[in-house]
């Protein structure tokens, strides 16, 4: 009888231990298996890590000249900010080049408008990603008439370079910050701003006329390129192109139909409407007396309600800018919301937007203006 008993609390204790260890199993596997990777960047040997101490440092050069047509000599600055991540890994180097706006003064190149610092919040963004981030001035730009192939624009970011590389190589060239192996020469990409998306297409051709192909990217923010747009010579390179609703020049639709129908092209471009914004709040620098409304939504009579605020717009072009780099560097690394390829997309991170894809290599396009799927051969 005692044995009985015995055997039978044996046998209660086996079952007791047996569910508690099961419990213990399953709750260490739900853990494991509902763990939030909080980063999606993921490039060489920086893995599913969020920078969070990054060092933003305002540089300036000094004044450099360039030789325009008719031998006439532009004085401009060599200036910017510099988001630079936290570890030594070679990080892909991301330039970001603004548009021309309102300068207060057309005498004076050094105009106090820094509409190079008012993409701060995107070169810290897209730094805490991983990314080597610099923010030019390019007011010397736009000042003058007398530069329509974009030659300051391409003396601007040879001169940028050949700093940046000098501090990559460990030299101190006046960065202000510790630059040694901080960033991979080899891999850029180029993010232009309103008419600097002209200035990133001129770039990317004089480097290719050089033969090098280090810029692997293109990001055109509302583009503007005016009477140029069908004559400039387009990188062959990956491309996005963002547009806003509340714009009078979309110019990025004529860009993207010029790049989609180009049959010798191979590289894949995608074209984002992005609804109730506008132009110029990409740019902290810049407010709404800036505004250039289209025709159609004036007559909506709802324009303040409709308006997207500058903190909204921002937080989209830094979550559409850091996807589109991860799927040039890491393609298994996008948001999930990134999905620019289903036609069934009407907002993107929780803002309405409207998508077009072209894939040379498949010669698919699915156009969201006409919600057509096509294909050509």
């Amino acid at each position: 009888m005692k044995k009985n008993i015995f055997n039978n609390i044996f046998f209660q204790l086996f079952i007791y231990l047996f569910i508690v260890i099961n419990l213990i199993i399953q709750n260490n596997y739900t853990n494991i298996n509902t763990t939030k990777i909080n980063n999606i960047y993921n490039i060489k040997n920086c893995k599913n890590k969020t920078l969070s101490n990054v060092i933003l440092k305002e540089f300036d050069f000094g004044d450099t000249t360039v030789k325009l047509e008719n031998n006439y000599t532009q004085i401009y600055p060599l200036r910017g900010i510099i988001g630079v991540p936290e570890n030594n890994q070679n990080h892909p180097i991301v330039f970001l080049l603004h548009g021309s706006h309102f300068l207060a003064s057309k005498n004076n190149i050094r105009v106090n408008e820094r509409y190079d610092l008012g993409l701060r919040y995107l070169v810290d963004n897209l730094a805490k990603q991983g990314y080597l981030t610099i923010s030019v001035d390019v007011n010397g730009e736009y000042i003058n008439s007398k530069d329509p192939s974009y030659k300051l624009s391409i003396d601007l970011f040879n001169k940028h370079l050949t700093n940046l590389t000098k501090a990559i190589n460990g030299l101190d060239v006046g960065y202000g910050v510790n630059l040694n192996n901080k960033g991979d020469i080899s891999n850029i990409v180029l993010i232009g701003h309103s008419l600097g998306c002209e200035g990133i297409q001129y770039i990317t051709k004089n480097q290719k006329e050089k033969g090098k192909n280090i810029i692997k990217a293109l990001l055109c923010l509302t583009p503007n390129y005016s009477s140029l747009i069908n004559d400039i010579s387009l990188a062959d390179i990956p491309t996005a192109i963002l547009i806003t609703e509340l714009d009078n020049n979309l110019d990025g639709k004529t860009l993207y139909n010029n790049m989609r129908k180009d049959i010798t092209r191979n590289s894949w471009t995608i074209l984002t409407y992005l609804k109730g914004a506008k132009t110029n709040y990409f740019n902290d620098n810049l407010d709404e007396k800036d505004l250039f409304l289209n025709v159609h939504y004036k007559t909506r009579k709802i324009i303040k309600k409709d308006y997207l605020t500058k903190k909204q717009q921002q937080d989209f072009l830094s979550k559409y800018s850091l996807d589109f780099l991860n799927s040039i560097y890491d393609k298994e690394n996008i948001s999930n919301e990134f999905k620019i390829h289903d036609n069934s997309l009407e907002t993107l991170y929780g803002y309405e937007v409207l998508t077009s894809l072209t894939m040379p290599s498949t010669k698919y396009t699915f156009n969201s203006y006409t919600n057509n799927l096509s294909y050509s051969f």
